[in-house]
């Protein structure tokens, strides 16, 4: 059973443990809702914590994030530190009675990442983890075409992702951890969120085999990888690599009897029938719940449609069952 934390009318009030780029980006968009009021953040990155109080001087910054999550006005713990302390911190919000949104992976060790999951259930907290596709117009209108039968059978699912170079270069100064093995890697990163589609859309794919190729430097992330999944009777590949190409391209891409739809670069919608791809138009979901339209949901007790700790621990699995 799920604890009833919030008992006000108010603005959803929320602290931010973690001012990197994904900190920023959710404290940006936070402010732009009207469901949020972020009242505290904290970083081990003075600079950091300077840099963002210029820009929102209202917010207070305490000395730690024990500090932080200690506060009785706060509704929501959001993390988005590196993937090596998102224990320890989601461990604090839970032994504060705090409901948590915390970026993925839980862990760089599975055990650490079980444990998490049981603390989090028998906290009966509200929890969840960040995966893009969780909501949105294009996870609807996907599940939509597969629900009325637009797409017919599905056949195949298709996730290609090709960098010039990893980390890429607007992650290397804030994120340097993406470059190692340890705890990054585009397979954890960027293939996470298309793996939570296919596994919210078709069910969670099986790995049958995996072929992952590393730099010489032992500690540096994976430079390609190609692997064969299945759910179902639905094969799902994945191919990624990095530094052969000019640009970047991410495609998602779900074959069926009827047609064949693709997401491209994120953002952008495709279906084809014939030869021709045609953008699809997503203005029938623009009403869809965004994630933080879920994650207001999930904290006032509503239905929402947002992973889990334990949804977030199968992906995890999954993604570390291919690096292995």
């Amino acid at each position: 059973m799920v604890r009833t934390v919030f008992k006000h009318d108010l603005s959803l009030r929320v602290g931010i443990i973690g001012l990197g780029t994904m900190g920023q980006r959710m404290l940006e968009s936070m402010n732009g809702h009207t469901e949020f009021d972020v009242r505290y953040a904290w970083d081990m990155n003075v600079l950091q914590c300077r840099k963002v109080w210029s820009s929102y001087p209202k917010i207070q910054f305490p000395r730690s994030a024990d500090e932080l999550v200690s506060f009785d006005d706060i509704d929501l713990i959001y993390i988005a530190t590196p993937p090596s302390t998102h224990v320890e911190y989601s461990e604090l919000a839970l032994e504060m009675g705090k409901p948590i949104l915390c970026e993925k992976p839980l862990a760089v060790d599975m055990q650490d990442a079980r444990s998490l999951v049981e603390d989090a259930r028998l906290s009966g907290l509200p929890n969840a983890v960040n995966f893009s596709y969780a909501t949105g117009p294009i996870y609807t209108a996907l599940r939509n075409a597969l629900a009325t039968g637009l797409i017919g059978d599905p056949l195949k699912v298709e996730i290609k992702l090709q960098f010039t170079e990893w980390p890429r270069s607007w992650q290397k100064n804030a994120a340097g951890w993406l470059a190692y093995r340890k705890e990054g890697g585009f397979v954890r990163e960027v293939f996470s969120h298309f793996a939570y589609l296919t596994s919210k859309l078709l069910g969670v794919p099986v790995v049958n085999n995996s072929m992952v190729i590393y730099p010489d430097e032992p500690s540096l992330a994976e430079s390609r990888v190609f692997t064969q999944m299945s759910t179902g009777n639905i094969p799902v590949t994945l191919e990624g690599g990095v530094g052969e190409v000019r640009e970047e391209c991410l495609t998602w891409t779900l074959m069926g009897t009827k047609q064949t739809y693709r997401i491209v670069n994120w953002s952008n919608l495709e279906t084809q029938r014939g030869r021709r791809w045609e953008p699809v138009s997503l203005d029938a979901w623009s009403n869809a719940p965004n994630q933080l339209d879920s994650v207001a949901a999930m904290i006032r007790g509503e239905h929402h449609e947002l992973p889990n700790f334990e949804a977030a621990l199968r992906i995890q699995q999954l993604i570390e069952r291919i690096l292995r």
